[in-house]
């Protein structure tokens, strides 16, 4: 079993997580041996491992290509992914640039309770995107970032964020 979803990491008295971890974990195509979630082809280049290290924070521009570039591969190889605070991702594009959004779950609007959503989401998903939120605390970015590493997600944010592995942005040659 996949160390980002063991039993023993399920939170105490929270059955319901274990059982969504369980469903996860049994349909997921991705084994744990890989330490990176796989990106688009011509993406690759970008990252020193070939993908988006497990455990790591990216700091994406507000680009929906970008976004739906980088998690495509890994959503299409069974890796489950969320989208939170970003109500106008446009799954139609998703779809046409390869996105399985079968494996995608949506929280458009989680207003101040973003950290709740996103630290619960993490437990189950391997690809979080989050959407502008108000800047957080050091003991925030820490627990999160921990957590994060513990459970192998990653978590690409959409606007300004403190201690990320890598800013990636789209920008136009002319």
């Amino acid at each position: 079993m996949s160390p980002a979803l063991t039993l023993e990491g399920a939170p105490p008295g929270r059955p319901d997580v274990l059982a969504l971890q369980q469903r996860i974990h049994a349909m997921e195509v991705a084994t744990a041996d890989h330490r990176v979630f796989p990106v688009g082809s011509g993406l690759e280049g970008l990252f020193p491992e070939g993908g988006l290290q497990r455990g790591s924070i990216y700091q994406v521009d507000s680009s929906a290509s970008l976004l739906w570039s980088l998690i495509a591969e890994a959503s299409s190889r069974g890796t489950w992914c969320a989208l939170v605070g970003i109500p106008d991702a446009g799954l139609a594009a998703a779809t046409e640039l390869g996105v399985n959004v079968d494996r995608l779950v949506l929280v458009p609007y989680p207003d101040t309770q973003w950290l709740s959503v996103v630290g619960a989401l993490i437990d189950v998903v391997g690809i979080v995107a989050l959407g502008p939120v108000p800047a957080p605390s050091d003991r925030m970015l820490s627990t999160l970032s921990g957590r994060l590493r513990e459970r192998e997600s990653t978590l690409l944010v959409r606007h300004a964020w403190p201690r990320n592995e890598a800013s990636i942005t789209v920008t136009q040659l002319s």
